[in-house]
């Protein structure tokens, strides 16, 4: 018999799903806040994204399924036993972050954001606009969600530059493909460029002060990824001085987002609290489910779940 902590929010029909799953097993609900070190005595199975203080003693965990695709402070070294099965949900996310993209993507090139603002004074001024068409959009990741925003912008005629870290056949949606190693080379091409790549050590402010600076003046900037691969004060800088057009940014390196961050203060950017994806969405939320519960069944019947994560690289295997 298995112990099972489930620490996400499944709704009544999910379950009654992990009742049928985990029949003759011990199943237990917990939120985050509510989890004891006596739940996690003899657990095997953890469900959810529990905070990383509550691995510090558990000698019988075998597998954690998270609810989201960041495996953010999982992959640090001793912060979990060796030989614990960590998975993802990757696929769950791609197609409404990259509907998220596209939107911030148009309204930035459109400015609605200033056009929202004018609204509130009563200001009326016709600003020059450009378009998403003909634009060279660079991807920074091609997984789920690089590839949905690939696709995205394909069919709204951007000519796509997708840049990754693992060799693979360029798709038929994506019009170069290159890997890590050339980003400087491409950035200075970008009329939009979009991070989408999971955060693990190596990446941490992968877009540094340097490589901001490649980009062009009328370039906007757009992370649905993690806060943590920008360098946050050197994006400041080049809003305040306009080295580049304007950024929408959904994710930070400190959330929620201080209220003394000068990036509240800025006219040229589009904030959102970490919510292009994830729960926050519908069609997202159905898929975190399908995956978590799928998982479940998998390794209860004793195969292998899907989306594995590989610990040295935070990629699923």
């Amino acid at each position: 018999m298995k112990k099972i902590l489930i620490a996400t929010d499944f709704t009544e029909t999910e379950r009654q799903q992990v009742e049928v799953i985990a029949a003759g097993h011990q199943v237990i609900y917990k939120s985050n806040l509510e989890v004891t070190p006596a739940d996690m005595k003899e657990v095997n199975i953890v469900m959810g994204n529990l905070s990383l203080r509550h691995f510090a003693d558990v000698p019988d965990l075998e597998w954690i399924q998270l609810q989201t695709a960041g495996t953010d402070g999982y992959l640090k070294p001793g912060v979990l036993p060796a030989g614990v099965l960590l998975t993802n949900v990757t696929g769950a996310f791609g197609e409404s972050i990259a509907e998220y993209v596209i939107g911030a993507a148009l309204a930035l090139k459109n400015h609605f954001h200033t056009y929202f603002y004018h609204q509130t004074i009563k200001h009326w001024q016709k600003i020059p606009v450009s378009n998403l068409k003909g634009s060279t959009v660079v991807i920074l990741g091609l997984g789920d969600i690089g590839r949905e925003t690939a696709k995205r912008m394909k069919a709204m005629g951007a000519y796509v530059v997708a840049v990754k870290r693992r060799k693979s056949e360029k798709p038929e949606y994506v019009d170069e493909l290159h890997y890590e190693a050339d980003l400087d080379m491409v950035l200075p091409r970008a009329d939009v460029f979009v991070l989408t790549i999971p955060m693990y050590e190596a990446v941490h402010h992968i877009i540094d002060r340097t490589r901001i600076g490649l980009l062009k003046e009328s370039a906007i900037l757009i992370n649905v990824a993690r806060g943590k691969l920008i360098d946050q004060p050197a994006l400041i800088e080049a809003l305040e001085q306009n080295k580049i057009a304007g950024a929408a940014l959904d994710v930070f390196e400190q959330e929620p987002l201080p209220a003394e961050n000068p990036l509240w203060e800025m006219k040229n950017i589009i904030l959102t609290p970490h919510n292009s994806g994830g729960f926050s969405s519908p069609m997202a939320r159905r898929k975190i489910g399908e995956i978590m519960i799928g998982n479940l069944e998998r390794y209860l019947k004793g195969e292998l779940p899907i989306n594995i994560i590989d610990k040295e690289t935070g990629y699923c295997l």
